[in-house]
């Protein structure tokens, strides 16, 4: 099935997320499979100190199963990072996202009511932010992982462009 422009709008013009956000979410893999590996390695040892007559095969094959996780998730990481993005139109902002899942949401400016701007400890030390764009009916669009400046340039558009576009209700 060719989605072609199901997820590519002809107007769009989409700002892919900063290099930062693929390290950090590279770094955040390696630690998950660094802290998989750790907990099959004490389990594994611990059942050989205690139960030597116990098979060790089961122990091998699911630290190999995750070091195959992560490896897949390496890879993957790249390509849903090259293909979401956002973009500020003149009258909508639209957010891009998914691999697997993929997703092309539209929210018109007139309806946004809150814009958050969170940088978690990982965020801070890649220099990135989440930008959160909510609406009234807890209809919430999420700009992951782009530059801090570039952050700070969304938030003081949209609730610009919000306040000149707000719907009456």
């Amino acid at each position: 099935m060719d989605t072609g422009t199901l997820f590519s709008p002809d107007a769009v013009d989409f700002t892919g997320r900063p290099r930062g956000a693929l390290r950090l979410e590279r770094t955040a893999t390696a630690l998950q499979a660094a802290g998989l590996g750790l907990l099959v390695g004490i389990a594994g040892t611990l059942t050989a100190l205690l139960a030597p007559a116990a098979p060790r095969w089961p122990w091998w094959s699911l630290g190999a199963t995750a070091a195959i996780w992560a490896a897949v998730r390496w890879a993957r990481l790249k390509v849903a990072w090259s293909w979401s993005g956002f973009s500020l139109t003149g009258t909508d902002l639209w957010v891009r996202a998914g691999l697997w899942n993929r997703h092309l949401e539209s929210l018109a400016y007139g309806r946004i009511q809150t814009v958050t701007v969170y940088a978690g400890p990982l965020q801070r030390s890649f220099g990135l932010a989440t930008v959160t764009v909510a609406t009234g009916s807890y209809c919430a669009l999420v700009i992951q992982h782009v530059g801090t400046d570039q952050a700070e340039e969304i938030r003081d558009r949209l609730t610009a462009v919000a306040r000149t576009e707000q719907v009456p209700l």
